[in-house]
């Protein structure tokens, strides 16, 4: 690992790529970040620094002229945002030396025979929209992406402020970054983590992204971001922990907090994960049921109804047992897991109005389709008959309410007075 001092605009000039690799999650800086850079760059300029200390950036060097960043994409991109839009303000009055310089200098490699060749190659996820602000006409800008938000904020305060561009370049030449270079030798993953651990704030689907792909290559990274990864986002909403955090707790069969998330998955995979591949299969196919849980998009009508009612009890417990059953089932009947759900129901509104404590559900229903699994497999009989078996002989907190408690609940409890989501 090699550190040195540089400039940044020394480190952007020449010709070089840099690449945000797959695994880097999108470019998530909001309008306060960037008004503190600016603010930042106004006053290098007023109270005249020779220097302005901005952060380390992590790179590792690829073939030829790539630079991979491992750390400080966030800041690098902000960047590029400021001088595309110094860049067309300066066309806008016809500055066209000064413009041409910014260009040439800072955004493009001028020089490079590829299609592309911007120096920043965000993720696919934003690479769009940042290669569309290059475009003459505005009708082609990604209006809704983050990238575009805040190079429209530049632009805006540049022209709003009346703001020198010649000076504001000026400015960016007085920040200073600390470049730390990677050699093959370094553990990239122990350096982000180190890096990360204070300040940034990741997801642990984030981190776990990170974990998964960051020590391969290149052309793996992409297969299992394009194949497994990018799917598994858009099953989740762009919001993967949740889910896999179910996946972990269901195959540790143990309740994990928010805060031993990333640490028990790492434990997990390197003590029970022989095929990385393998485990983004599963992961993946436990994301398409987790999406048609929640969209209710399966082809019963009765399903998704029971599914909709299902939901009105705000309580998501269920929902790593559904998962198992609908991912691990060879050939899925609907017809099924309709009754399936309706037994689940039955359980929690008994329960419910039976006002049993809810404290022991997370723990009933991690082992409840193992469990519900093994009878079935004992008795041969079908997974619905074995889960009201299992159900029923549950004790204490965990029981399934039965006739005559449910009854008498139901006789005294003021039902019309209980909050469900509307």
């Amino acid at each position: 690992m090699d550190g040195k001092k540089w400039n940044l605009t020394e480190y952007l000039n020449g010709d070089k790529k840099f690449i945000i690799p797959v695994y880097q999650r999108n470019y998530d800086w909001k309008q306060k970040n960037c008004q503190k850079l600016l603010e930042d760059l106004i006053k290098i300029q007023s109270a005249q620094f020779e220097s302005y200390f901005i952060g380390s950036l992590v790179s590792k060097r690829g073939v030829h002229t790539e630079n991979y960043i491992i750390d400080g994409q966030q800041r690098l991109t902000t960047l590029s945002l400021i001088f595309i839009a110094i860049y067309k303000i300066a066309l806008e009055q016809q500055k066209i030396r000064f413009a041409d310089k910014i260009y040439n200098q800072y955004l493009v490699n001028q020089y490079s025979e590829e299609e592309n060749n911007k120096k920043l190659h965000p993720i696919k996820r934003d690479n769009k929209a940042f290669l569309s602000l290059f475009s003459e006409d505005e009708d082609d800008y990604i209006k809704t992406s983050n990238i575009f938000i805040n190079f429209q904020y530049f632009y805006d305060e540049i022209k709003k402020r009346e703001l020198d561009i010649e000076n504001l370049e000026f400015a960016i030449k007085k920040l200073i970054i600390i470049w730390i270079d990677l050699q093959p030798e370094d553990d990239e993953q122990l350096i982000f983590e180190s890096l990360n651990s204070t300040g940034l704030d990741l997801s642990n689907a984030d981190k776990i992204r990170n974990f998964l792909l960051m020590n391969e290559k290149e052309e793996n990274q992409q297969r299992y971001f394009e194949t497994y990864w990018e799917k598994i986002e858009e099953n989740t909403d762009n919001k993967p922990s949740t889910l896999i955090k179910y996946y972990l707790q269901h195959n540790r069969r143990k309740n994990i907090s928010d805060e031993a998330f990333y640490e028990n998955f790492k434990d997990y995979f390197n003590k029970k994960v022989e095929n990385k591949e393998q485990l983004l299969i599963e992961i993946k196919e436990w994301s398409k049921a987790y999406s048609k849980i929640r969209n209710r998009s399966f082809h019963s009508e009765q399903l998704n109804y029971r599914l909709k009612r299902l939901s009105f009890l705000e309580n998501t417990t269920y929902e790593p047992f559904l998962i198992a059953y609908i991912s691990e089932s060879k050939e899925l009947s609907e017809i099924e897991l309709s009754q399936i759900v309706a037994i689940i129901e039955t359980y929690l509104v008994r329960r419910y109005i039976s006002e049993v404590a809810t404290n022991a559900l997370n723990k009933v229903f991690l082992t409840l389709y193992s469990d519900t699994m093994k009878l079935m497999e004992r008795k041969s009989v079908s997974f619905s008959q074995a889960l009201v078996a299992v159900l029923l002989m549950k004790s204490g907190s965990a029981r399934f309410p039965k006739d005559d408690e449910f009854i008498q609940s139901i006789g005294t409890r003021e039902i019309y007075k209980l909050k469900t989501k509307s």
